[in-house]
């Protein structure tokens, strides 16, 4: 949780965002998507300090965080793993951790290191899927586990440097369970994820 510093002028404001807009409106779309994320997470870092533990604010039982709860696994999945997850802005947080299990449909290689993993969720976990899913990913919920790859993208090379993480990933038509932070990728069009993922197993 973060608290922001004293409130800067509306002149010095006004005049960054015209720089933002005017450095990322020459740039090619899809370069501009990245360079606009990545501005904006220098901007707000700027204008934050993180609170120590004890004076963070915990979500109450009826926050957003807390609620969607089938599969929820609060303490089970590793938070240290959103240090890795680049330009972490384009992720909406739903859930901090969820559990949720299908049959792997298809597994590919991003080229920011990360797996793409289409899930097909049981039906007990439907509810999890929107029409950006039904849409782009043929109704399946995706999976993200990062880092494990090669990093090819050059705006995610930092987030994964000097770092793999650990994960196995079952093949294509296995039964799994999945632990992770249940999001929507605001750069796809809102479709949900589990990203970063901590743990996937396979299941009967």
């Amino acid at each position: 949780m973060y608290e922001y510093r004293k409130p800067i002028s509306r002149v010095i404001l006004i005049s960054v965002i015209t720089v933002l807009v005017i450095a990322t409106s020459i740039l090619p779309l899809t370069q501009r998507n990245a360079k606009a994320f990545s501005l904006l997470d220098a901007f707000k870092n700027l204008f934050k300090k993180k609170l120590p533990p004890s004076q963070q604010q915990q979500p109450s039982p009826g926050s957003s965080s807390a609620t969607n709860n089938v599969g929820t696994s609060s303490g089970k999945c590793d938070q240290s793993l959103w240090n890795h997850v680049y330009h972490p802005s384009r992720l909406q947080i739903v859930d901090p951790c969820k559990t949720v299990s299908g049959i792997i449909e298809s597994k590919k290689v991003e080229k920011d290191g990360d797996y793409h993993i289409r899930l097909k969720a049981d039906p007990q976990f439907a509810n999890l899927v929107n029409s950006a899913n039904v849409k782009g990913q043929l109704g399946d919920l995706v999976l993200e586990p990062i880092c494990v790859n090669p990093v090819t993208q050059p705006d995610a090379v930092s987030a994964c440097q000097n770092f793999r993480e650990n994960i196995s990933i079952p093949l294509v038509g296995s039964h799994v369970q999945v632990i992770g932070s249940y999001v929507l990728d605001n750069q796809h069009g809102g479709w949900a994820e589990i990203h970063p993922v901590t743990s996937m197993v396979k299941i009967p």
